[in-house]
């Protein structure tokens, strides 16, 4: 479980890469101060779009054009939505009502959210000259209401799309652009210098083609808004939700990335099966390994009791709960935290780390036992490998820095900054420890302050529902054959077993064919060996 961890601690391994990125991102800026002025006003307009619907969850961005609550985002950004939420960077939410104008081949929708005050963003129908500077808006792979700046690469009619992007049903006029946009960007503004939106990021680049992304048209987009403009609201659910984009549009639809995978919905089933066949291959070096942590986890303990309640003035600054700090030439590190309040806490939370550990040694059973394989794997596993993109792998004190949002944490690992996708990060802090299995979901591209592109890899939480699956899909019907025998004697059948509740067996015949027997019915030894597998 990625929350498996001591609450509230960081340590002097952590504050580094935490100072680290802290400057990075907010680093007094090199270019132009009128530039971060036109962004922060610009930025009250746009939004991040949470969206729920018929192939689960995903992330978009958007912008509002007016007093009335319009909103403008990608058609691929809502497609499939039955639900949706607009937020805004000062913590302002509003719903999505519906739609007044959709079009799939301009990849635009109009749409109407609950909130009416918002500040408006001005839009600009002449195209950018080639050259111009232009600013993406947006929640780049979730990293919510960033800024990148490029330059205007091209402007490329339908036409040229269609022939050279194989997008043969596209139509309007695109703008291209080397602003980095990644998942998540989809229905953000492309501003000038004016803080007027010239284009709608859209098409993001794939692979090594980092100057291929794509903006539609203010023009195009304007004319859809007057379009729009008699047209009554179409829920969601009557209108948006049957519409199905091509798998090519956009950068990101429902469930398929607009996000990192909101809730876990594109974490490959393959790739949680690797995990669990790597476990169950290195099954008894992990049982060693997990008598190690133990051991590791009970030194920490001692240091924790010993801890001063109270942090060194270095960090006390700082959203910092707790430190731990190597003291050179000293075996043993030392502990501060901010209260004995917390430092109580962090000893109960370790003491119950230690205890699930000691429970999970004794318990364990066998690499062929759903059940076992599950506890282990969810508690500790194979490592990560953060280098090894779209796989799973355990990962252990992973330092928060900062939640700061429903979903989304910036964390770091052995020295490196990373952003957190997790379920919620509700009663997630600064300065946390989590371990768990953890999904390498890719790298984003952002750019800080001064102006530099700087490569952040995206971690997700698998959760808990996710790996119990996928165990019990992969180790329940592996297990052997066995012979089973009704209470009477009479009666007995070669089967292995599927699953079972508490009133009875599903058991798979060598024929194929499944049976649901009650428990009632079983032999004594059969309900003695199905007591054993329980946890």
């Amino acid at each position: 479980m990625l929350r498996i961890a001591v609450s509230k601690i960081l340590t002097a391994l952590a504050i580094l890469p935490a100072i680290f990125l802290w400057a990075l991102l907010c680093s007094s800026p090199a270019i132009a101060q009128n530039l971060a002025d036109i962004i922060e006003q610009a930025e009250k307009s746009v939004v991040r779009i949470e969206v729920a619907g018929n192939e689960g969850e995903s992330l978009g961005s958007g912008f509002i054009i007016d007093n009335a609550g319009t909103m403008i985002t990608n058609c691929h950004v809502l497609a499939g939505a039955t639900s949706a939420t607009a937020h805004f960077p000062n913590g302002t939410r509003g719903i999505v009502r519906g739609t007044l104008l959709i079009d799939p081949n301009r990849d635009i929708a109009v749409a109407k959210i609950s909130v009416s005050s918002a500040p408006a963003i001005s839009l600009n129908t002449g195209l950018p000259r080639k050259g111009e500077t232009v600013t993406a808006l947006g929640s780049p792979v979730g990293l919510s209401f960033t800024a990148t700046n490029g330059i205007v690469s091209a402007i490329r009619p339908a036409a040229e799309m269609a022939r050279d992007l194989g997008r043969g049903n596209i139509k309007g006029t695109w703008v291209q652009v080397d602003a980095a946009i990644s998942p998540g960007n989809s229905g953000g503004p492309l501003i000038n210098r004016n803080g007027e939106v010239v284009a709608m990021c859209t098409l993001a680049s794939q692979g090594v083609a980092q100057n291929l992304n794509f903006g539609i048209s203010a023009k195009d987009i304007q004319d859809s808004i007057d379009k729009a403009s008699n047209a009554s609201l179409q829920s969601l659910q009557d209108g948006i939700a049957k519409v199905r984009m091509d798998s090519s549009s956009g950068d990101g639809g429902p469930g398929s990335g607009g996000g990192p995978g909101v809730g876990g919905k594109s974490i490959p089933f393959s790739a949680i099966t690797a995990y669990i066949e790597e476990g169950q291959a290195g099954y008894r070096e992990l049982v060693r390994g997990l008598r190690m942590e133990s051991a590791r986890l009970s030194a920490d303990l001692k240091g924790m009791r010993k801890g001063t309640p109270r942090l060194p003035p270095s960090v006390q600054s700082r959203d910092t709960s707790a430190v731990k700090v190597a003291v050179p030439g000293q075996r043993d590190p030392k502990w501060f935290f901010s209260s004995q309040s917390v430092k109580d806490e962090a000893v109960r939370v370790q003491q119950q780390r230690i205890k699930n550990y000691t429970r999970l040694n004794t318990s364990l059973r066998s690499n062929e036992d759903a059940d076992s394989m599950f506890e282990l794997l969810w508690n500790y596993g194979p490592p990560v490998d953060v280098r090894k993109n779209k796989s799973v792998g355990f990962i252990t004190d992973l330092f928060v820095i900062r939640a700061f949002n429903e979903h989304e944490a910036l964390a770091s690992y052995d020295g490196n900054p990373y952003l957190l996708w997790l379920d919620s990060t509700a009663g997630i802090s600064g300065g946390e420890i989590l371990s768990g299995p953890t999904f390498v979901a890719g790298t984003v591209s952002i750019m800080t302050r001064d102006g530099l592109p700087t490569a952040v890899t995206v971690l997700q939480e698998v959760t808990e529902d996710q790996l119990r699956s996928a165990v019990e899909a992969k180790i329940a019907p592996s297990m052997g054959f066995r012979t089973w025998q009704d209470s009477s004697g009479n009666y007995q059948v070669e089967a292995k077993l599927l699953g079972q509740d508490p009133q009875k067996v599903v058991l798979q015949k060598k024929d194929g064919s499944i049976v649901n027997v009650p428990k009632s019915k079983l032999s004594t030894d059969d309900q003695t060996y199905l007591k054993t597998l329980q946890p």
